[in-house]
């Protein structure tokens, strides 16, 4: 695989048809790569995020966005979305860092369906991998659409140890009366919420009360989007639990997620900012 990227550029003319999809799927040319994601009041990373990435033989790593809405349109993401899992479990990236480590992957709503959870454990047993070390992203908007029929499978995933996130939370316009009757852990706060925050008041009344409510549900939170030490000053003093983002970590390989993992953080701390930022709690 390759190294850490720079940000994508979008391409010249598509590359992404259904029939070349299939192609780079059947040759594995479809691979992970790992965006660390940093506990904000340890100071360290312990968890992931799986990306897809086109490695083409000709046009270099191609991002997601250039050919995940062709797979949603030809049917393929849920191929797609088996093929992040194995390179997950092949990877194994959680053994480099600390424990606890988990590695998040992105799995359409359409694959939650009844039998999920079973397979997916047998898998996860039958490769030695404790669930803990799992985390499923599900997108706020689909899961909402359709909660009624996922929430026995996201239950099941829960009492199994695998953890579900929601993703791109605040897009979705979802009522938190529904939201906290999903058996979930946690949700990412999308980067809409976070990028240009340090300069925003109302988005940061708005995220402070959202972490509230979240802590309120016992929910965890991750504020995506990261791109300036302000941001992450900020998102650390408004109670965040992680952060992701480009300022903290880019995407990258396999290799280099690992050895990501086992060296310190190249930032200050988020806990010793967090703790010389927040008021004092009574």
């Amino acid at each position: 695989m390759r190294g850490v990227e720079c940000p994508e550029k979008p391409l010249a003319k598509p590359l992404a048809t259904p029939r070349r999809l299939r192609a780079a799927l059947d040759g594995g040319e479809l691979v992970a790569h790992y965006q660390p994601i940093l506990d904000l009041r340890a100071g360290q990373w312990s968890r992931a995020e799986a990306l897809a990435r086109w490695e083409h033989p000709t046009a270099g790593v191609i991002a997601a966005g250039e050919f995940v809405p062709v797979a949603e349109g030809a049917g393929l993401i849920g191929r797609l979305g088996v093929r992040m899992l194995d390179m997950v479990l092949a990877d194994a990236i959680w053994e480099a860092g600390p424990p606890g480590t988990r590695v998040s992957v992105n799995m359409p709503v359409s694959e939650l369906r009844e039998g999920f959870a079973e397979s997916l454990l047998e898998r996860l047993d039958a490769d030695g991998v404790s669930p803990e070390r799992l985390v499923i992203e599900v997108t706020e908007s689909q899961v909402m659409q359709h909660a009624c029929s996922v929430r026995g499978v996201i239950g099941d995933l829960r009492e199994r140890g695998v953890r579900v996130v929601l993703d791109d939370f605040g897009t979705g316009y979802s009522s938190l009366a529904r939201l906290a009757s999903l058996p979930i852990h946690g949700f990412k706060l999308d980067r809409r919420f976070i990028f240009g925050i340090e300069h925003s008041v109302q988005a940061q009344v708005t995220v402070k009360a959202v972490v509230a409510i979240a802590r309120a549900h016992d929910l965890a939170t991750v504020a995506e989007g990261i791109e300036t030490q302000e941001a992450l000053e900020v998102v650390s003093s408004l109670g965040c639990d992680f952060g992701q983002g480009f300022h903290l970590a880019r995407p990258m390989s396999a290799a280099d997620a690992r050895a990501a993992f086992g060296s310190p953080v190249p930032l200050a701390s988020g806990k010793r900012r967090r703790e010389r930022m927040a008021p004092a709690r009574r």
